[in-house]
């Protein structure tokens, strides 16, 4: 009972947080530019399984977290709904295994999931952008800030260190790789 009440107040606090969505860009992970400023955006028709859980869970905060959740293809999308249902990880002290990209508001799972609980596969990655309002829109610069500001410490540091909170791209992606998070202490999945 107290996780739900918990979960809806959450809920009820980020409403006017901005959503940020993926656009359906081509990925560029063997272009010129640096590692975090390369692009690796999902397909068209992004929405996989995964996704479609993700949403389904948000919508049962009755039901309890389970032990143990692989994410294969996390995408962007409502920054709240995401912050939603990660806090019911973190309340849960759901495991997280991330086993491929994590976009946009998939990289708040930073945020909510303890290092101890969210390994890193080879070969996953996390993708960072500037929050807006809808697909085509402009960033948002407060919700950005805020979303940057929430991040560990570690990451916030990467992000000043390849440009700051304000050169997030609004379109695009800085890419951070599996051997950087390692780095900063997130374990490898086994």
């Amino acid at each position: 009972m107290m996780t739900r009440i918990i979960l809806m107040f959450a809920a009820l606090l980020m409403t006017s947080v901005v959503q940020a969505q993926v656009p359906p860009y081509v990925a560029d992970p063997e272009g010129e530019a640096p590692l975090y400023k390369r692009k690796h955006l999902p397909p068209a028709g992004w929405m996989s399984a995964d996704d479609r859980r993700l949403m389904a869970l948000s919508t049962q905060p009755t039901k309890p977290a389970p032990d143990t959740v692989v994410m294969t293809r996390g995408v962007g999308g409502s920054i709240p709904l995401h912050q939603v249902v990660f806090a019911g990880y973190r309340l849960n002290r759901t495991k997280v295994e991330l086993r491929g990209p994590c976009y946009s508001a998939c990289t708040m799972l930073t945020t909510y999931v303890e290092k101890e609980n969210l390994c890193i596969e080879e070969g996953a990655f996390m993708a960072f952008h500037a929050a807006r309002q809808t697909m085509d829109g402009p960033i948002n610069t407060a919700a950005t800030i805020a979303m940057v500001q929430a991040f560990p410490p570690e990451i916030r540091g990467w992000i000043d260190r390849n440009g700051g909170v304000d050169k997030l791209p609004r379109d695009g992606f800085w890419t951070m790789y599996d051997r950087e998070l390692w780095a900063f202490g997130y374990p490898r999945c086994n």
